[in-house]
């Protein structure tokens, strides 16, 4: 048992009390067994450890170079294997990390939109999710989280500790229904499936 397994037996728990985070999950028959690409609204720092706790395999997101130079964090997010990316640049390193990551089996997860919202709603999305799909053919699973914004919005200093959070699954957007479209046509899809979950 490595400290991912740990953090998904605990994580959980330590939700629920002392923070008192009511969390509901829709959508857990979506989830492929195999290998998939995680893609979902970001609108707080807690949005991947929600999704990290409550999904079914070990999801490795592309995390911000400046949350690795934190205390602690730092240490913490290379221990449970997260994907270390510059802002604003996916470069060859990170390709190859998430298509190792795909190849395991195992689920990456992006946030489309590259960084949190200011105001809880959605953003325009980059390419890097239709990139990664072409390159591992994997199934690109659309996720949207609701309640996290409320608990800790980009401009506070402090989460909240009592509040409802929804994490709905959407159905895969398997190769064979993304193959004729290009990097926009594809981007603006998975945007389409997360807005619908998000509404």
């Amino acid at each position: 048992m490595d400290l991912y397994d740990i953090l998904k037996f605990v994580g959980k728990p330590l939700l629920k009390f002392p923070f008192h985070y009511n969390t509901k999950v829709e959508g857990k028959e979506n989830l492929p067994q195999g290998k998939a690409i995680i893609a979902a609204n970001h609108i707080s720092y807690l949005d991947p450890i929600f999704i990290c706790t409550y999904l079914k395999k070990k999801t490795h997101f592309f995390t911000k170079t400046e949350c690795f130079g934190l205390p602690f964090c730092g240490w913490f997010l290379k221990a449970i294997k997260q994907i270390e990316i510059e802002e604003d640049k996916i470069s060859k390193k990170n390709l190859e990390e998430a298509l190792q990551v795909l190849q395991k089996n195992e689920y990456f997860g992006i946030f489309p939109e590259g960084t949190r919202s200011y105001d809880g709603k959605l953003q325009k999305a980059r390419k890097g999710v239709a990139l990664i799909a072409r390159l591992s053919s994997a199934p690109i699973v659309p996720i949207a989280i609701k309640g996290t914004y409320d608990i800790y919005p980009r401009k506070a200093n402090f989460p909240k500790l009592y509040s409802n959070v929804l994490i709905k699954i959407g159905k895969p957007i398997f190769s064979k229904d993304y193959e004729k479209k290009d990097k926009n046509e594809l981007t603006n899809l998975v945007m389409q499936k997360i807005a619908r979950l998000y509404s």
